[in-house]
């Protein structure tokens, strides 16, 4: 699956990108971050991506990305704006590499940054100039439409007039097209939403992640603005008042519909009998793996991977059960680098570790540990297997080897039947 974020300046965006990276290997991260930058870019090589993050048009998220799944942050349009306005008062908060970027820009760009670091907030957002109007007037509603441009190019004619058609259009946008909409002021619920929707364990302390943090506000405050000033701001901003509002509803009813179908689907649990079941995953075809050599093949054609690479080794895999059941995972292991290693195994099944037992059979090992799944009812699942390495062979270059593992099966266990 492939992932776009539109990011709409201002909305806690740094910090929701630094989430999204982390749930993804760095050669899985396209390093474009505006649209100009894919103009050569093959669809093989976008095909090799799973994340694309940038200040885009919303015409480019939309055609240029079909099947992703979109996701979009708003904020309150007033400390969207003050942000905006600060983050070009204070040069010094812009990053470098978006510095590169404000160097190519028209040259008209150029002097409206220059002018913007002398600027007041209440001349900022009072001025005529065709950037600053952009910035300060219903940005997220025009970037929510097709009336939307790439940044540092010539800004939209837009009327200030309450423009009903647009806002509707916003809406509908917000609702339909993206995947998931957060809400900055709603950081955390955003953040179990989008685990929910997506899948992904929730995430706790986000904290070290925060970035961009702007040193003359207190985090736990709001902005300080004079009261004619917020009176401009808002009456520039009424469309993105409602649109915001309409966010932060949207974002509560996802939110219900997903516990919703979570207590539907708890009753039918308990309505019917568990079925035992199963479903053998291929390390191949396992929806993410990390900390492995590459893959081989045995003389049996059974292809695995050796642990090693990195510490620990971690395979993810989609769970098809549902939540609470009780599960039996075996890891399949063809072979160790030497039996010194097998006292040495630990494993790790969504961040709790696990006892198993290890059950020799005629071509394999198997690691075998009954569990609980739990969580969200569609949710990724990683398992984590630490162990000690040897090297293969004598040379300078050789591999520093663990265990050779060809797969997982997950099971769900009857009620009746026992752990091992």
């Amino acid at each position: 699956m492939q992932f776009v974020y539109h990011h709409l300046p201002k909305t806690a965006g740094s910090t929701f990108r630094t989430i999204l990276h982390s749930l993804f290997s760095e050669d899985k991260v396209c390093p474009h971050e505006v649209e100009y930058l894919f103009e050569d870019m093959s669809d093989d090589e976008r095909g090799q991506y799973q994340l694309f993050a940038g200040h885009f048009s919303y015409s480019f998220v939309v055609e240029q990305f079909p099947d992703a799944a979109k996701l979009v942050f708003l904020r309150h349009p007033v400390a969207r704006v003050v942000s905006q306005y600060y983050n070009f008062h204070d040069s010094y908060r812009i990053p470098e590499h978006w510095m590169v970027h404000h160097r190519a820009a028209p040259p008209e760009f150029q002097e409206f940054m220059k002018w913007a670091e002398n600027a007041s907030l209440d001349e900022f957002v009072r001025s005529d100039n065709p950037y600053a109007v952009q910035i300060y007037q219903n940005y997220q509603t025009v970037f929510l439409t097709d009336q939307s441009i790439p940044p540092f190019f010539d800004p939209p004619e837009f009327s200030s007039e309450f423009d009903q058609a647009l806002l509707d259009k916003a809406k509908g946008n917000l609702e339909t097209v993206f995947d998931f909409v957060g809400i900055q002021e709603d950081f955390r619920f955003s953040l179990n939403l989008f685990c929910a929707t997506f899948g992904y364990r929730p995430i706790g302390d986000f904290r070290p992640m925060i970035r961009n943090l702007n040193p003359r506000k207190d985090a736990r405050k709001a902005y300080d603005v004079k009261p004619e000033t917020m009176r401009r701001i808002l009456d520039c901003n009424r469309m993105d008042v409602e649109l915001w509002e309409y966010g932060r509803d949207l974002l509560h009813a996802r939110v219900g519909n997903i516990f919703s179908s979570r207590l539907e689907l708890d009753a039918s649990v308990r309505e019917m009998p568990i079925v035992p079941d199963s479903q053998y995953f291929p390390l191949r075809e396992c929806r993410d793996r990390k900390g492995f050599y590459w893959t081989e093949q045995n003389p049996q054609g059974v292809e695995y991977a050796w642990t090693g690479y990195e510490s620990p080794a971690l395979i993810e895999f989609d769970s098809p059960f549902p939540e609470g059941s009780r599960v039996r995972i075996e890891l399949h292991v063809l072979d160790f680098i030497s039996p010194g290693i097998i006292q040495t195994l630990r494993l790790e099944i969504d961040g709790d570790p696990v006892d198993f037992k290890l059950v020799q059979r005629e071509e394999e090992h198997a690691l075998v540990a009954d569990t609980r799944i739990g969580f969200f009812p569609r949710c990724v699942h990683t398992i984590k297997i630490f162990s000690a390495t040897r090297k293969e062979g004598e040379s300078g270059n050789s591999r520093e080897l663990g265990c050779a593992v060809a797969g997982v099966t997950v099971s769900v266990l009857s009620p009746s039947e026992p752990d091992r």
